[in-house]
């Protein structure tokens, strides 16, 4: 389904309407950081959506953190496969909102307990991701970062997505805004809310693809934004940095999202408006495509 619309004049324009900004998948490049401080001016909600690393090393640790911290007003976040449990705890101590599964991560480890928490007026939650590195070496050789290279790869990722569904249902209230890394993961999850028929709004925020895109599952709208960090060094000059700025209307709902995109070397950006709002799929027991 197509359809997308123009940046410029805005539907709701004359509402009090409220902008955050989507990134994921910075591996490491912090050169890149720059781009969501002139994109996102530094003054919205920065929801983040996991690989801030590419190992999740010490070392990484000390880079990514504190620039990350220092984003917005308040940065809430989930980790991603080339995350480590380090690496997230350095975030945490920062002073960024990781989300887990069991609630907000402290700086030791542990959770608050309380799996959603309140941001722009709406209740927020998010899962960890499954790879998620849990060692003490995020170096390890030894260490898988996918599920396609994983033995027992396709049973994992069935699992991985059944627990999401899980969680969610056993969640104590439902939550407005959903973070999950993995865009598979986050399918999966629309598609099995979209077979149960009608229901509330959610908005899912996914990565780990490097590809812009937003899908449509019934109620369940998922959002990917495509890679901040243009793919980590290795990828600047092949792939592009990619932002998301997800506009709200008063009452909360997500209206349009603009999908920008910029050359790392080059500063050169661009964005297009895809309108939510008002579009569902042309068939309404089935997904459909807004923009990819």
């Amino acid at each position: 389904q197509g359809g997308v619309g123009q940046a410029g004049g805005f539907i709701g324009e004359g509402e009090e309407a409220q902008n955050a900004i989507l990134a994921s998948d910075l591996h490491n490049n912090t050169l890149a950081v720059r781009s969501l401080e002139a994109l996102g001016e530094g003054d919205e909600q920065l929801f983040f959506v996991g690989d801030f690393g590419h190992q999740g090393s010490e070392g990484e640790a000390r880079l990514v953190a504190p620039r990350l911290a220092e984003l917005g007003p308040r940065v809430v976040a989930v980790s991603g496969n080339h995350d480590s449990a380090l690496l997230m705890r350095r975030l945490a101590r920062a002073g960024v909102t990781v989300l887990t599964g069991s609630g907000r991560l402290r700086g030791d480890g542990t959770t608050t307990g309380d799996p959603i928490i309140e941001a722009m007026g709406m209740k927020i939650a998010g899962v960890a991701d499954p790879l998620e590195w849990q060692g003490d070496n995020p170096s390890d050789p030894e260490r898988i970062f996918s599920f396609s290279e994983r033995p027992d790869g396709d049973r994992e990722f069935d699992a991985a997505a059944q627990r999401i569904v899980q969680w969610f249902d056993a969640l104590p209230e439902r939550p407005d805004v959903v973070l999950v890394h993995n865009d598979g993961l986050a399918k999966e999850f629309g598609l099995a809310l979209l077979e149960r028929g009608p229901q509330p709004e959610l908005l899912v925020l996914a990565g780990h693809d490097h590809k812009q895109r937003i899908d449509r599952y019934g109620d369940v709208v998922v959002v990917n934004a495509g890679t901040v960090g243009a793919g980590g060094v290795l990828g600047l000059g092949s792939q592009k940095v990619g932002l998301g700025e997800l506009r709200f209307g008063a009452a909360g709902a997500l209206q349009a999202v603009d999908l920008i995109e910029a050359e790392p070397l080059s500063g050169g950006a661009q964005a297009e408006r895809v309108i939510v709002e008002g579009r569902p799929c042309d068939d309404p027991e089935k997904a459909c495509e807004l923009s990819g």
